[in-house]
């Protein structure tokens, strides 16, 4: 058995036979101790993503169910910084098959409110199967969500599926993807991850110096040019983000014209995706 065979093998028998009668600080500190490479201090964080750990096990936040739904989500954006930013919506269901198709354009998005990554994306709506599509959206609507990372806000977000406008870049197709590290208010870091092609991202400071830092197995894009609507985008994040000691405001600016709210993260990555270097960590985790 190949070295990613046993590693799948031994994590389906914890994910089946241990981890349910693990308390959720020793799974947490199993699961950040494996993939972080160190071993997490969750009662007296310092890093980042121990802070992302002490938040999931120590608090309990109303908010975060709020803001992650992307369906309720929109009320804050609308009441925050107004509607102008949302995307516009088509639909809003608790199963595929109540999506009128007839009535959608050609292209359009499909998102489901209680998790995070269930995004589809329709570009010809007469061609694609969508028995198929359904088929795989309603399996995640059965689905609860953040329970194996134990983030316990997901559990409070009824499940359901958002159709939405299908927003195109000239330049990248699927636009940039930008993603503002909020802490206490301000923005710290910027990261932007390229969608189109072979996805790459890479991380800046809020005044566009490019930082020597990534994640593992992504691909670093090349250094690009300051964005116009960079201000107004740190603006938007630190009033959507003020309020928390940390939260990331994902942001999408197609054409580098207008601006679109994308979503709110308050675990990126569960805490569990280590940064090269590792110093980076505490970095940011000084900051929170």
């Amino acid at each position: 058995m190949g070295g990613e065979c046993m590693r799948r093998f031994l994590r389906n028998v914890y994910d089946r036979a241990i981890r349910p009668l693990t308390p959720a600080i020793v799974d947490e500190t199993i699961q950040m101790a494996v993939r972080l490479r160190y071993w997490p201090n969750i009662h007296s964080p310092r890093t980042f993503n121990e802070k992302i750990a002490h938040r999931k096990l120590f608090t309990n936040d109303p908010r975060f169910s709020q803001l992650s739904d992307k369906w309720r989500v929109r009320d804050y954006v609308r009441e925050k910084i107004g509607d102008e930013y949302l995307v516009p919506l088509y639909d809003c269901v608790t199963s595929p098959w109540d999506i009128d198709l007839s009535s959608l354009p050609q292209s359009f998005v499909v998102k489901a409110t209680h998790d995070s990554g269930t995004v589809v994306i329709v570009d010809d709506r007469d061609q694609c199967d969508w028995k198929k599509i359904g088929e795989a959206l309603a399996m995640r609507l059965a689905t609860s969500y953040g329970a194996s990372t134990n983030e316990y806000w997901y559990k409070d977000i009824p499940p359901r599926l958002i159709v939405e406008k299908r927003l195109t870049d000239r330049r990248f197709g699927v636009p940039l993807d930008f993603k503002f590290l909020v802490f206490h208010g301000s923005v710290k870091v910027v990261q932007v991850i390229q969608r189109h092609g072979i996805s790459s991202q890479r991380f800046y400071d809020r005044s566009w110096n490019p930082l020597s830092v990534r994640r593992p197995r992504a691909v670093v894009a090349k250094p690009m040019q300051r964005p116009r609507q960079l201000d107004r985008m740190i603006e938007i994040a630190e009033t959507l983000g003020d309020g928390f000691d940390f939260v990331r405001v994902d942001l999408f600016a197609p054409d580098d014209e207008r601006i679109f709210f994308g979503e709110m993260t308050f675990a990126p990555a569960a805490g569990r995706m280590p940064f090269i270097p590792r110093t980076f960590d505490w970095e940011l985790g000084s900051y929170w």
